[in-house]
């Protein structure tokens, strides 16, 4: 079995590079978890952002796991150790301004499903998760000059709920490369 410590003298992050080629030859092992700019990385045409807001409330006291409605109006409510999530929203787009009424819908339909009072909006955030139309990149490629690339991007709004299986899986293909120390 590879060693954690082994891979965490690799992760470089806020580097950027117009292709994965630009990486330091010093690495025989790129791990692409591009998201959203993988689509212009490597150049993968069915990558599109899908714009999420959420609105941050104060925490439900008697809101004790996730809820999740998925039939339209989409609808979550997410409790953390301080606040919670509302939300939201699954937008072909890739505006990173808060929509007020996108606020107020998300609130209404919280709280309606919810059965509470309209909580105070602490803040609003809006992310792009990067879809990908044929499903989640998950594979190892070659780079031109023989170095292994590991392609780990697509996930949408899943990208939460797969991190776990997807990380597992990257670690799977990266141990198994020939050469590496077990």
């Amino acid at each position: 079995m590879v060693s954690h410590s082994r891979f965490r003298s690799w992760i470089r992050r806020s580097v950027k590079f117009e292709k994965l080629e630009d990486v330091s030859p010093a690495f025989d092992l790129v791990i692409n978890c591009a998201g959203i700019g993988a689509r212009e990385l490597v150049q993968d045409i069915d990558l599109e952002p899908h714009r999420g807001q959420v609105a941050i409330v104060p925490k439900i006291d008697n809101l004790s796991c996730a809820i999740v409605c998925d039939d339209p109006p989409l609808m979550y409510a997410i409790p953390r150790a301080s606040d919670c999530v509302f939300g939201g929203t699954n937008e072909l787009s890739d505006n990173l301004d808060a929509d007020p009424t996108t606020t107020a819908r998300i609130i209404d339909e919280c709280t309606r499903v919810l059965k509470i009072q309209n909580p105070l909006v602490l803040a609003e955030r809006i992310g792009l998760r990067p879809f990908r139309k044929s499903g989640v990149c998950l594979e190892r490629d070659c780079l031109p000059d023989g170095r292994t690339v590991i392609h780990n991007y697509g996930h949408g709004g899943s990208g939460f709920t797969l991190s776990w299986g997807c990380a597992q899986k990257v670690f799977e293909l990266a141990e198994e490369l020939p050469g590496q120390r077990r």
